[in-house]
């Protein structure tokens, strides 16, 4: 009950039914006013009567019974105002409790009969002033029916006696009615005045628009204005829009220049631009990272140098647009045989490095590394070539042969100038009794180049013997080299270095020159013209500028070009034998006689000597050694003798030492003997007295 006066005052729910917009929440005002009056008004009555009953003797359970359904009454009114039930359903329920009540106070009190009549009417006149609903006032009615017919029906004698008890009532009832009509007139007065204010908020409001209409209407043509100033910013945006997308576009077209910009940076600090592998950077990086987090001896990782042997014969002969085209196709084919894991890379130049990222075992790395090996030695195809390429692999093992990045590097690199050394095309682990070895190779290269420089080269001429008439036919020029470090080196040792070097094109051509000039010399002096055979190394041979040099010197020197002999070995037309012929054909055309070295001892092939324009067959000394008595196996020779007379070339055997093989020569018609039984390689001073 107090919980309902507390939540809803009198003037906040006056406030609610004069300012209600829709009935549904005026309604429930009005059945929460309903719920306050009548229900004080049903618990004060209940209050009343006790002492009423008391003074009309009215027992005492009908007091108590009357007394409990009056409270009851009471509180179910103000319970069912609080509940969530639609608010017809709450007039219906109140109304039913109000009508409960007023029939057990008729009951209780049935012979007091006129005083309950004015309490109905008192009650209905209550509800018409306060609710404008009519469905207590049809409840209230029913009462009054009940309570007339009643009365009428069986009690139309009953007589009231207006004692003190009757007066107590009465002035009860008419204060009652007091405050009703106190009650009644302050809640319209409340209502009015709220109805006044709001008509005049209302008309405050209206004051307002018609302000704010008069306002706006002074301002359109303002508005208007600024429309037509927004149409025309909005015409000058669209012209800026248009030329801000352009603008965007060409930012769009940059940024992706740029990106593409910065992959293709990233790509050359870290990709090798021809072939697409890891450069040199990368690789580096790689061994350091690797070096740097392995931290037990027991986790290995492998370092393998890989470079090609003779490449740059491919480039010095077929061009360097092939050499490019030999790198692809080489780094192409070791991609496809290297570990997911391992990392490939190139150097430069002719140099790859095998980054092997796993802990394996000496012997599988060897079978690993000899499967690539093996691949690269089957030819590659290049435009109108076939070239038969091969590695030397240098091998160094972390952390066996180096606990850092340098070091191992520097172990692979010996290991790799270990297997150039021993004949290229090899796989070398490396040994710590190879730095040695590397760092005199280092030294002698190093004295190589000073040897260029201070004219340390020298030649020597070794006879050639006419076995028909014994008279010396010609001389080979023999390059020497006598090192103020090392002496007399022999050519074995100096050339390969040489042409490792790149300095054997040249050294050679000073050899030409020098041949051509102690030509007109011998002729001058001796008077006798001998012919000089000169050895020309494959890579010079192979050098696109050979032709055009040698051209070059037989003008400046003024030589006869028919006291010139080539020789070269057979090395020399492996590669592209219709190659070969035409620049031999260009040569033979100077008027340079040509002679096939060392015969015998590589790629010897019938094939190639009917295609050759060969003047000169020169019988290898490992030949000239089986002339003895006793092999069975020595008319091999006569038939290389006969072969190459029908064929209308000259044959000359080298390495003669004894009688017995000059007596067999003769007898078997070669033409021309060379070795030591006749001299040993002369000096210029010696070969004029040899020929005197």
């Amino acid at each position: 009950m107090f919980k309902l006066y507390r939540n809803y005052p009198v003037k906040s729910i006056l406030q609610g039914i004069s300012s209600s917009t829709s009935d549904a929440e005026r309604f429930m005002f009005e059945n929460i006013l309903l719920a306050q009056t009548l229900g004080l008004m049903i618990f004060l009555a209940s209050l009343l009567s006790v002492p009423l009953g008391i003074m009309w003797n009215i027992t005492t359970s009908n007091i108590i019974t009357e007394l409990i359904v009056m409270i009851i009454s009471s509180g179910s009114l103000y319970f069912t105002a609080q509940t969530k039930l639609g608010e017809r359903l709450k007039r219906h329920i109140m109304s039913a409790f109000i009508f409960l009540a007023i029939l057990t106070t008729y009951i209780t009190f049935h012979e007091q009969l006129q005083i309950l009549i004015w309490m109905i009417l008192i009650i209905l006149l209550l509800n018409t002033a306060l609710s404008h609903s009519l469905i207590t006032i049809y409840y209230l009615g029913a009462v009054a029916i009940i309570v007339i017919t009643t009365t009428v029906v069986y009690n139309p004698t009953t007589n009231v006696t207006l004692d003190e008890t009757f007066y107590i009532a009465f002035v009860a009832i008419f204060l009652f009615i007091i405050a009703i009509i106190i009650v009644i007139n302050l809640t319209y007065r409340y209502i009015i005045s709220q109805m006044t204010e709001r008509f005049i908020d209302i008309s405050l409001q209206k004051d307002e628009i018609t302000a704010l209409y008069e306002e706006v209407t002074a301002t359109e043509e303002e508005l208007r204005e600024q429309n037509e100033t927004i149409t025309d910013l909005y015409d000058q945006l669209q012209a800026n829009e248009e030329e801000l997308r352009d603008q965007y576009e060409q930012l769009e077209i940059s940024n992706e220049s740029l990106i593409l910009h910065q992959e293709r940076l990233n790509f050359l600090a870290y990709k090798d631009t021809l072939t697409g592998l890891p450069n040199r950077k990368m690789i580096l990086e790689q061994l350091d990272i690797l070096a740097n987090i392995q931290g037990d001896d027991h986790d290995q990782f492998a370092l393998v140098f890989i470079d090609l042997d003779n490449f740059k014969n491919v480039n010095d002969t077929m061009g360097h647009s092939v050499g490019d085209e030999l790198l692809v196709q080489i780094s192409e084919r070791m991609t496809k045989m290297i570990h997911k894991i391992d990392l490939l890379g190139r150097l430069g130049g002719d140099e790859f490095a095998l980054l092997i990222r796993r802990n394996i075992s000496e012997e599988s790395l060897m079978a690993y590394l000899q499967r690539i090996h093996d691949s690269l030695q089957e030819p590659f195809k290049l435009a109108n070539y076939q070239v038969n390429s091969g590695a030397s692999f240098g091998v160094a093992i972390w952390p066996l042969d180096g606990k850092s990045s340098e070091d191992l590097l520097t172990a692979a690199d010996t290991a790799m100038y270990k297997a150039k050394e021993s004949g290229k095309n090899e796989i070398q682990f490396f040994r710590e009794s190879m730095k040695q070895a590397i760092l005199e190779r280092i030294e002698m290269e190093y004295a190589l180049i000073k040897a260029m420089e201070n004219k340390e080269f020298y030649l020597e001429y070794q006879p050639l013997i006419d076995t028909a008439t014994k008279k010396t036919a010609g001389f080979e020029a023999l390059l020497r080299w006598q090192s103020p470090a090392y002496g007399r080196v022999p050519p074995l040792k100096f050339i390969p270095l040489a042409e490792d070097l790149g300095l054997i094109y040249d050294l050679g051509l000073r050899v030409i020159r020098e041949v051509c000039k102690k030509i007109i010399e011998l002729a001058d002096c001796c008077e006798s013209e001998k012919f000089i055979a000169i050895n020309v190394s494959p890579l010079q041979f192979k050098n696109p500028d050979f032709l055009k040099d040698v051209q070059k010197i037989l003008q400046e020197t003024g030589v006869n070009p028919s006291y010139i002999e080539f020789e070269i070995t057979e090395s020399v037309f492996i590669d592209n034998i219709k190659e070969t012929v035409y620049l031999l054909e260009s040569i033979k055309h100077l008027g340079i006689h040509i002679a096939i070295d060392d015969f015998g001892t590589g790629y010897s092939s019938l094939n190639y000597i009917l295609d050759l324009p060969i003047d000169t067959l020169k019988i290898d000394k490992s030949f000239s050694d089986k002339i003895t008595s006793t092999n069975p196996k020595i008319n091999v020779i006569s038939g290389i003798i006969s072969l190459a007379h029908s064929l209308g070339m000259k044959v000359v055997s080298e390495g003669i030492e004894n009688e017995y093989q000059v007596n067999y020569l003769e007898n078997n018609n070669c033409d021309i003997i060379q070795g030591y039984y006749f001299s040993k390689p002369l000096s210029e001073a010696d070969m004029k007295k040899f020929l005197k």
